[in-house]
C-alpha cells in the first residue's frame, strides 16, 4: 500500500523521484522524502499548470534540516550515541549500524504507510523488536535508547542568521512555525521559544510534498494558504509541495544550485542567505 497523489500534487509529478529507503536510511537527512508518494507518469507540459498563492501575508513556516542547520553531523552523532547505549546498557541486544539498518528497512514493509513514513516509529518499533528478541522489556529499552537518540539528535549548530531572521519575523507580529519530514524537536534545540509550533509531516503520515502538512501549517496559524510562506532548501519536497498546497514558497539555495530539470515553474522567492527572508516577506504584506 502506498500513499496516492492528491490532485493538486498532479500537475507537479515529473518533479518528484522517488526512491526506496535504502542503505542511507542511517546518514541521510532525507530518506523519506518522496518514498510513500506513489506516482503517475504524466508531460512535463502539465508543470505549466499554475496554483499562484495570494493573500497579505501573516505566517511563515521553515524547513529544518539543511535550511536552519546542517543536519548530518546531529543525524551521525545521535545513531552513534543510541547504538552505544543499548551495547552498554544492554548487551543482550546484538545491534550495530548495519543490522540496525537491515531490521529498520525489513519492519517498514510490515508497517502501515502513515507508520512507515515516520523514521521516529520506525526506528522504536524496530528496537522493541530487537529488545524482546534479547529478552528485555520493550518499552523500556526503547524509552531510554530514543532519549538518547533525540537528546543528541537536537544538538544542532545553526546557519549564519537563523536566530535573528526568527526574530524579526516574530518582532513584525507573524506567526512562524516549522514544517519538517525530520524528527527534530525544536523545544530541544536552540532555536527553543522561536517557534509557534511545529509539523511533523512523517507523524501526519503524509510527508512532504503532499500537501497536508504544509494545510496543517495553515490552520495551526489561523491562515488561508495564500497567506503563508514556506521556506526550505530541498526543491522538490518544500517548492512543489508549497505550490501544490497553494502556499507561497521561498527557495533557500546558498549555493546556487539550478532548478531540477523539467521544473516549468520559479518558486516565488529565492534566498542564498536566511536574513534575505525577512525583506521577501516584507514585500508580500
Amino acid at each position: 500500500m502506498r500513499l496516492r497523489p492528491t490532485p493538486a500534487l498532479i500537475p507537479f509529478l515529473p518533479l518528484l523521484f522517488p526512491s526506496p529507503l535504502n542503505q542511507r536510511l542511517l546518514s541521510s537527512c532525507r530518506p523519506l522524502s518522496t518514498a510513500h508518494i506513489r506516482l503517475a507518469s504524466t508531460s512535463s507540459a502539465s508543470m505549466s499548470t499554475s496554483m499562484t498563492a495570494s493573500g497579505r501575508v501573516i505566517a511563515v513556516t521553515f524547513d529544518l534540516d539543511d535550511t536552519l542547520w546542517d543536519c548530518l553531523p546531529p543525524l551521525k552523532r545521535a545513531n552513534a550515541a543510541h547504538i552505544e547505549h543499548m551495547r552498554e546498557n544492554y548487551p543482550k541486544v546484538e545491534v550495530d549500524a548495519d543490522k540496525l539498518r537491515a531490521e529498520m528497512l525489513a519492519l517498514r514493509e510490515l508497517l502501515s504507510p502513515e507508520e512507515g513514513a515516520s523514521l521516529t516509529i520506525l526506528r522504536r518499533k524496530t528496537i522493541e523488536r530487537l529488545a524482546e528478541r534479547a529478552g528485555y522489556a520493550p518499552e523500556e529499552v526503547a524509552d531510554s535508547t530514543m532519549e538518547v537518540f533525540m537528546r543528541e539528535r537536537n544538538k544542532v549548530d545553526l546557519f549564519e542568521g537563523a536566530v535573528e531572521t526568527l526574530q524579526q519575523l516574530r518582532g513584525k507580529g507573524l506567526v512562524v512555525g516549522a514544517v519538517t519530514n525530520g524528527n527534530a524537536d525544536v523545544a530541544r534545540t536552540p532555536l527553543k521559544g522561536l517557534f509557534d509550533f511545529s509539523v511533523l509531516a512523517g507523524a501526519l503520515g503524509f510527508p512532504k510534498p503532499h500537501p497536508a502538512s504544509f494545510l496543517e501549517a495553515a490552520k495551526l496559524s489561523n491562515a488561508s494558504p495564500g497567506q503563508l510562506v514556506h521556506v526550505g532548501d530541498d526543491f522538490t519536497t518544500d517548492i512543489v509541495g508549497a505550490r501544490a498546497a497553494g502556499v507561497r514558497s521561498v527557495w533557500y539555495n546558498p549555493k546556487g544550485a539550478p532548478r531540477p530539470e523539467g521544473a516549468a515553474f520559479r518558486p516565488d522567492g529565492e534566498v542564498a542567505a536566511l536574513a534575505e527572508v525577512v525583506g521577501l516577506v516584507d514585500g508580500w504584506r
